[in-house]
């Protein structure tokens, strides 16, 4: 039996957890789930958000936007480029060990997708982008209707 990757990238609150949970449900397969989340709550609050390291690891940088509402930019540092380069590193021993993985993403650059794509090319990835409408992501709730898919 081969196992499966399934990475499944999109903006936060667009549904990707929400999809994960239910592919786990309606397999009988097992399956480990992967989000950014885990790496990010694995990391060091000094080193992200507005941590007094976070200009060495992944630093949130307040903004405006066009209309002056405030927004979070992420800027990745050298310690935060360190992590996004593992990351892929770590999925590709989980799949050497033959478990099926879903990794839920949300790539920033090109580059880190391209890291994905040379870790993991022994492998039958499915990318999956995940997109919802901004009303959806303004109300900060995904609802998704799961009663058409099929196993």
């Amino acid at each position: 039996m081969a196992n499966k990757i399934i990475l499944l990238n999109g903006c936060s609150s667009a549904g990707k957890s929400s999809i994960s949970e239910k592919i786990m449900e309606l397999s009988e397969e097992p399956w480990l789930n992967f989000s950014l989340s885990t790496f990010w709550n694995a990391l060091s609050p000094k080193y992200k958000g507005f941590g007094e390291k976070s200009n060495e690891g992944l630093q949130f940088i307040l903004r405006h936007n066009k209309q002056g509402l405030p927004i979070n930019e992420v800027k990745i540092n050298a310690y935060g480029e360190k992590l996004f380069d593992s990351m892929p590193k770590v999925f590709k021993q989980l799949a050497n060990d033959e478990h099926n993985l879903i990794i839920e993403e949300v790539i920033l650059e090109q580059k880190y997708l391209r890291n994905y794509e040379d870790n993991l090319k022994e492998y039958q990835v499915y990318f999956v982008n995940v997109g919802c409408e901004l009303e959806v992501l303004e109300e900060g709730q995904t609802v998704l209707n799961f009663s058409k898919w099929e196993t």
